[in-house]
């Protein structure tokens, strides 16, 4: 219930962030916010502590999904949605698979194994933060033209 009020109150704050600082600076501190309540998650002692890292990571990860399908929309040029399809396909499947893979690893430690499968999901928000150049605002002709010209 942590994450999702605040992925609610991130959601809410993250248009204006993005009007103001642009998209990859807001994938970037939102990966950075993520990261470190993913870390909370792995190294804390109890469910309290865990909750409290769960929010933090809802306050990050939560302007991950709305800023990258506004890229996807910006950078489709035929303009009929098939960027932002297939990025959705990739979503649905990380959200599967990423059930799965806590699930897969939570039982290899009898004591700390939910806990620490959590460590897996971290590794992959430090991938968005190292990748968050890839949320640029260009649309695809102008990135096109750049790369070309």
């Amino acid at each position: 219930m942590a994450y999702q009020v605040a992925m609610v109150v991130s959601r809410a704050a993250a248009d204006f962030g993005v009007r103001r600082y642009g998209g990859v600076a807001v994938i970037r501190a939102g990966g950075v916010v993520g990261l470190l309540g993913m870390l909370g998650v792995v190294a804390a002692p109890g469910a309290p502590a865990a909750i409290a890292a769960f929010a933090v990571a809802g306050l990050g990860l939560a302007v991950v999904a709305p800023v990258a399908f506004s890229a996807a929309g910006r950078v489709d040029p035929t303009g009929l949605g098939v960027a932002v399809a297939r990025l959705n396909v990739f979503n649905y499947a990380g959200f599967v698979l990423g059930a799965a893979i806590v699930g897969a690893i939570a039982p290899l430690s009898e004591t700390d194994g939910l806990r620490l499968a959590f460590a897996a999901p971290a590794l992959l928000v430090a991938v968005i933060v190292l990748l968050a150049r890839g949320f640029t605002t260009q649309p695809a002709t102008t990135a096109r033209a750049a790369a070309t010209g």
